[in-house]
């Protein structure tokens, strides 16, 4: 388990260190909920130019998110990389002061769906497994 990656957990919420576009670590949840990768509209002002999309629409258990925007962005987690792709981009602020720590995004169902995602709750540790031969394409 040497090569696992650690996590952290806030409740029911699991944390994994995540660059985006090269910056330092931030902290993305693992949301099989969510269908696509998130970030946080202060990380995305952060690492990338956020544009605004009125055609954009999220919606979850809360309700609709007002204001949704997106930015490019490349995600390093663990020892993947997910390529440069637009991200869907909203504000986080009330989750993050929920939970007491700063959350930067969601990895959601789409890339998760590709990966064999074992995790030990007991150590916080996480492992990506990434078949090629599976899912030819995405990551790295």
């Amino acid at each position: 388990m040497a090569s696992w990656t650690k996590v952290f957990r806030f409740g029911h919420v699991v944390l994994v260190p995540t660059s985006v576009n090269d910056s330092p670590a931030m902290l993305f949840g693992l949301d099989t909920g969510a269908f696509a990768n998130t970030l946080s509209l202060r990380a995305g002002r952060q690492v990338s130019k956020v544009s605004s999309d009125d055609r954009l629409q999220v919606r979850g258990l809360s309700g609709q998110v007002n204001k949704v925007y997106f930015a490019k962005a490349t995600l390093r987690f663990a020892h993947l990389q997910q390529p440069n792709m637009d991200i869907v981009t909203f504000d986080l602020s009330t989750l993050s002061r929920h939970l007491g720590t700063e959350v930067s995004g969601f990895l959601g169902f789409a890339m998760l769906r590709m990966l064999e995602v074992k995790l030990d709750y007991r150590d916080g540790l996480v492992d990506f497994g990434y078949d090629p031969r599976r899912v030819p394409y995405f990551l790295k």
